[in-house]
């Protein structure tokens, strides 16, 4: 057993397993800073991190090939687990196992299972408005920016449904409502108040409520319905 200084005020700790020296470089070129972290966890590689990790050690760049990597096989198997059972029943553990990443790198980068979830809920909504290039369109020609949020809708429609397969999407809702409504009032001569977001906010809500029931028994009724219903609420500059 290896005799690991702790962050002082807590004495020291005893790490049972010999610590890779590869896997944490900054072990050796860094002292711990004097920040307290309250963590009461068994000697580990993971609690080795978390103690980097809190007090303020960059042990990775985010903009690391490796990162990046390890991101999207953390993100591929959470999603092959999820397509077998749900979130509750998925465990680090297991999970890092497929992934082909030890415990400790999971912990790096998320607290836990629902807080990779909740990351990966965020960057699908900001991958999907990223991918709207159109939101000008949205008062000056709606049938225009329905017609190419459908198409839109459609392309991701396939991960969507993979990703919210155990969880209740319209949890996530208002928060994919704000993102939208942001990007409108910044590619629209519309200006921000409280009557604007209440009237976004309803055409939003209910578009979304409307696809999801009738996209796929009437989508031509819809776009006419939503397309009077913009051009009622906000006035064309």
């Amino acid at each position: 057993m290896k005799k690991v200084p702790y962050l002082r005020g807590y004495g020291a700790f005893f790490i049972k397993e010999e610590i890779d020296r590869k896997i944490f470089p900054q072990y050796n070129k860094h002292k711990l800073n004097n920040k307290h972290v309250s963590i009461n966890f068994k000697q580990s590689k993971a609690g080795l991190l978390r103690i980097f990790s809190r007090a303020g050690e960059k042990v990775m760049n985010e903009n690391d090939l490796r990162v990046i990597k390890t991101m999207e096989a953390v993100e591929s198997s959470f999603l092959d687990m999820l397509d077998e059972l749900p979130a509750e029943k998925i465990t680090v553990r297991e999970l890092s196992r497929r992934a082909k990443i030890n415990t400790g790198t999971f912990y790096l980068h998320f607290q836990n299972i629902d807080d990779l979830y909740d990351k990966l809920i965020q960057a699908f909504f900001d991958e999907f408005i990223a991918s709207i290039d159109y939101f000008p369109l949205f008062i000056s020609q709606p049938e225009l920016f329905l017609k190419k949020l459908r198409n839109t809708v459609h392309q991701k429609i396939a991960h969507c449904r993979r990703l919210f397969k155990h969880r209740d999407m319209s949890l996530s809702k208002p928060c994919l409502i704000r993102l939208l409504r942001k990007k409108i009032y910044e590619s629209c001569p519309l200006e921000v108040s409280r009557e604007n977001d209440i009237r976004l906010e309803a055409v939003l809500t209910s578009l979304f409520h409307m696809n999801l029931k009738y996209d796929q028994e009437c989508p031509e009724i819809i776009q006419k319905v939503f397309t009077d219903m913009i051009r009622g609420l906000f006035v064309t500059l």
